[in-house]
């Protein structure tokens, strides 16, 4: 069986031999040590088997996960009793701890020299052969849908890092909208603030300027008035004058002697119209005095208010 042995599976060996070593120490270690505190706290041995057992599952848990590594081994308990093969076991061991574990990723040969004799034997197991292709199909499965989902992983990484660098360049754009839309509202405060001041130094200045035209107004209408009272005074006066002198006038004519004769001529010239009247009533119509009236060289209106006269 020693051929069916290559060097990459010395290696193995040779590398479990050494875990498997180190483990024992370690397990070692842990009972002493229980054992030191159960001396030193006086534990008693229940404990002392509980720690046992508990031992006794880590190793069956090692193994167990050994074995779904895909190691198998099978040993013959009946050849422990062979010192000699005890032996090579042990300088075997020495072999593996003596060398550093750097070494065990190069291939050599020769080491266990006659190891096929310690019953190493290859266990061919159909069904074990059907549940390691399995297995191995189903990492195959695994690692392309690992690779898959790393793909799409990496792909929404990297959506992701577009859209944050995004949202970055629309906050910084917001920001400086946002910036520029208080200096729009800043520099509209001041305009409204200067147009109110200067619209209060307009309507002020208006304002002065209409109390100023109304007060002119006021002097203006105050002149007129003034001088309206003056000229009503003086019409007055005027009216008063022109009356009396009318007055004066009119009594005047009245008292003088050709005032008097012109009066009496009237009269007479009056009485004899209305004779001829009366005469030229019986053999002419009635517009025959007005004709007469006229020929003698007065209008009927005339003859009409001397005969009121």
């Amino acid at each position: 069986m020693a051929e069916d042995l290559t060097d990459v599976h010395e290696l193995q060996l040779q590398a479990f031999l050494r875990f498997s070593v180190l483990k024992r120490q370690q397990h070692v270690r842990e009972v002493v040590q229980c054992v030191d505190e159960c001396q030193d706290a006086s534990i008693s041995p229940g404990e002392v088997e509980n720690a046992y057992h508990c031992c006794a599952l880590l190793v069956k848990l090692q193994l167990v996960e050994a074995q779904r590594a895909g190691a198998s081994i099978s040993t013959d308990t009946s050849q422990l009793e062979n010192e000699a093969l005890l032996q090579q076991i042990r300088a075997c061991e020495q072999a593996a701890l003596s060398r550093p574990a750097a070494d065990f990723t190069a291939k050599r040969a020769g080491i266990l020299g006659g190891l096929g004799a310690a019953g190493v034997k290859t266990v061919v197991d159909p069904a074990v052969l059907q549940q390691r292709d399995r297995l191995r199909t189903e990492v195959d499965a695994l690692q392309s849908r690992l690779q898959s989902l790393q793909a799409a992983a990496d792909t929404t990484m990297g959506a992701k890092t577009d859209l944050q660098g995004q949202l970055l360049d629309a906050q910084a754009a917001l920001t400086a909208q946002e910036a520029a839309l208080r200096q729009a509202r800043s520099a509209l405060q001041a305009y409204k603030a200067a147009a109110d001041a200067g619209n209060a130094a307009a309507a002020k200045a208006a304002g002065a300027q209409q109390v100023a035209a109304l007060q002119q107004a006021q002097a203006a209408a105050e002149s007129a008035q003034q001088e309206l009272g003056a000229t009503q005074q003086q019409l007055k006066g005027s009216e008063a004058r022109a009356k009396a002198a009318e007055q004066a006038l009119a009594g005047k004519l009245q008292h003088t002697p050709q005032w008097q004769q012109m009066r009496q001529l009237l009269q007479e010239k009056s009485q004899e119209v209305m004779q001829l009247r009366k005469q030229l009533a019986k053999h002419q119509p009635q517009d025959v005095g007005s004709a007469e009236a006229e020929r003698c060289g007065m209008p009927a209106a005339n003859t009409a208010a001397a005969d009121d006269f």
